[in-house]
């Protein structure tokens, strides 16, 4: 069994189930996300039964926003921990270093990647300053290589 399979179907089956806690509907849950009902049971369903399917890493990063806009509370940040994160937002944004690598330089999954750089109070993962130099000399390596 891969681990990341099992990490993905854990992450998403966690997501899933605190939107629901928080009163969210299952249709409203896959519109946001981008994928019907079916499909997210798919994602959900334990690793090697016949219905079970790897989430894309696109409908994790979808259920991250969704938990994230669904909580009204947020973490006290200081000004260097946003600084951090702004920083860490902005090299993934940019999409010029793969996911793989920057889920490795923050020490976290694929899945769980969405979750470094945001204040939520139970999931956010804070970037440390050296991660985001990390990141930040892989961006500038693969924008020289680029050119």
């Amino acid at each position: 069994m891969n681990s990341e399979h099992m990490t993905g179907y854990q992450f998403c089956r966690d997501m899933y189930q605190d939107l629901r806690k928080r009163g969210l509907s299952p249709k409203f849950i896959a519109e946001f996300v981008g994928r019907s009902n079916a499909a997210l049971r798919r994602y959900m369903s334990e690793p090697g039964t016949v219905s079970a399917q790897k989430p894309p890493v696109e409908v994790t990063d979808r259920l991250v926003a969704l938990v994230d806009l669904s909580t009204s509370e947020r973490r006290v940040s200081t000004e260097a921990e946003i600084r951090h994160q702004r920083a860490w937002i902005d090299v993934v944004n940019s999409d010029i270093v793969p996911h793989t690598f920057l889920a490795d330089i923050a020490g976290v999954s694929t899945h769980h990647l969405a979750w470094v750089g945001r204040s939520h109070p139970e999931y956010g993962i804070q970037p440390t300053e050296d991660q985001v130099l990390r990141a930040m000399a892989t961006e500038a390596l693969m924008q020289g290589a680029a050119a």
